[in-house]
């Protein structure tokens, strides 16, 4: 079987609109001998006219296809190879007068017709032969259609690619020196965390809120700190004196009348009234003990360092956050399940024995016998500038004790091609909300960043409804047996 032979009549846009000819792929049209390329007349004036248009890229490329026309006619041969797998001839279509018999159908004022009327005029004289149209163009393929003359697309990508004009030249150039500067920047890369230390890019968690302790509740717990701790009304066991006493006669001197008033009237019930405060407030202290964490890492991967770095990590939505307390530790978790406790209850005053000449200054010590109650502040020391080191992290200001929208850090210089720099802080919703929807926001700023880096997390946050009752109950529990212990001692 004979491998036919394809004729094509090409329209403008084969010779300004693609690739050179050499640079086709021609074996996609099909499986031919040989494919050739007759250029009509109307085309021939297209490219003349499209020459003189100019230094841009049409009339570069106009004047590079009528150099190639001219080799075509001026050479020896009447064609001109410009493919060799397959072979594609090209050559100039003497006739120039499209199809007359078409005039009511084609408009042959349209150069596009005038191809087309070309083309159906030179299939109608060799049918035998395969022709057909080759265009890029919808509307000689509309015309071919409407005359029944087959036609090839040209594909896509054999198109150049569209020129720029001198703005998008400006730009590109521009866009070209900014990639040049970035590199000397800083270059963050930003991970948001699951618990398994897994990157993710949603953070979906539940967060445990329980239930205030109903007024009722409250009383009966209290009632039963009383039974348990009862106010002391005597000192039996001191009141007798001791035996075997080495430093000779001895007297009793019972505790001053201010401090045992101190007891009664002050300590004793200000530790009930501070059990009650914990009891009132221990939804809120479960809920800050129990509170969900997020956890992000960056890494400066750039050629230099970031100077006065500024880290802002920022609650989107319904939702608040609080940065740990002791940052890169896990000191604040520590310190919030100290506070989840029932205050002991104050030491009743004792009377002592004592030698008879030293009453005096028994009766001095006595009047100083009381608890000093250890404070747990919840605060971050300012660190002197002096004693900072210049490319770890710290918290601008002290920390805050309530949840905020926001919190802030900073580093002095954030040093490239180091290990990734932990950051995190914890959640927080208000109460009477079923649900919180929103994102983190970890925003990096520094003296030589052009622009923030940013790394936004959409984040989806359940609630969960429980109870304090037992919780509560645990705690007197753990109160008197920490009490007992202390009293066998």
């Amino acid at each position: 079987m004979t491998i036919p032979i394809l004729y094509l009549f090409p329209d403008t846009n084969l010779f300004i609109q693609c690739l050179p000819l050499d640079q086709l792929d021609w074996s996609e049209l099909g499986d031919f001998q040989e494919i050739h390329l007759l250029v009509s007349r109307p085309v021939q004036q297209e490219i003349d006219r499209q020459k003189n248009q100019g230094n841009n890229r049409l009339a570069k490329r106009a004047r590079k296809t009528s150099s190639l026309f001219r080799q075509v006619i001026d050479g020896k041969s009447d064609y001109k190879l410009v493919n060799g797998d397959p072979p594609v001839k090209l050559s100039i279509h003497e006739s120039s007068l499209p199809n007359a018999d078409l005039s009511d159908v084609l408009d042959y004022s349209m150069a596009d017709d005038r191809i087309v009327g070309c083309c159906h005029r030179y299939k109608e004289e060799n049918p035998s032969l395969d022709v057909r149209l080759l265009t890029h163009d919808t509307g000689p393929m509309m015309s071919a259609k409407s005359v029944r003359l087959p036609f090839i697309p040209i594909n896509d990508d054999w198109l150049l690619q569209p020129e720029q004009d001198e703005s998008e030249r400006k730009i590109a150039k521009l866009e070209t020196e900014l990639i040049r500067f970035r590199r000397a920047e800083p270059q963050f890369e930003i991970w948001c965390l699951s618990e398994s230390g897994e990157a993710i890019d949603f953070l979906e968690i539940t967060c445990k809120s329980y239930e205030p302790l109903s007024e009722k509740e409250v009383s009966r717990f209290l009632i039963a700190l009383r039974e348990l701790f009862p106010i002391a009304t005597c000192d039996p066991v001191l009141e007798q004196k001791p035996i075997g006493a080495i430093f000779g006669e001895l007297k009793y001197v019972p505790p001053a009348s201010t401090v045992v008033s101190k007891y009664t009237k002050e300590d004793y019930p200000g530790w009930l009234n501070d059990c009650k405060s914990v009891l009132l407030n221990l939804h809120g202290l479960l809920y800050s003990v129990e509170s969900p964490r997020f956890s992000f890492e960056a890494q400066n991967q750039g050629t230099r360092p970031a100077r006065d770095s500024l880290v802002i990590i920022s609650a989107k939505g319904n939702f608040s956050v609080l940065p740990p307390t002791g940052y890169f530790s896990e000191e604040g978790a520590v310190r919030r399940k100290a506070l989840l406790r029932l205050p002991c209850p104050p030491q009743a005053p004792q009377g002592r024995w004592v030698p008879s000449s030293r009453t005096q200054i028994a009766n001095m010590l006595s009047s100083r016998v009381g608890k000093v109650p250890l404070e747990l502040a919840d605060y971050t020391p300012v660190v002197s500038d002096l004693l900072r080191d210049s490319s770890e992290f710290y918290f601008i200001g002290h920390h805050s004790k309530s949840p905020s929208k926001s919190f802030r850090l900073e580093c002095k210089r954030w040093r490239h091609q180091e290990e990734s720099k932990p950051f995190g802080g914890y959640i927080f919703v208000e109460g009477g909300v079923s649900e919180a929807r929103g994102a983190l926001e970890f925003e990096i700023h520094a003296e030589n960043l052009s622009e923030p880096v940013k790394e936004i997390i959409p984040v989806r946050i359940s609630i969960e409804r429980l109870s304090a009752t037992n919780i509560a109950q645990q705690l007197i529990n753990d109160l008197n047996e920490q009490f007992s212990e202390t009293q066998a001692q």
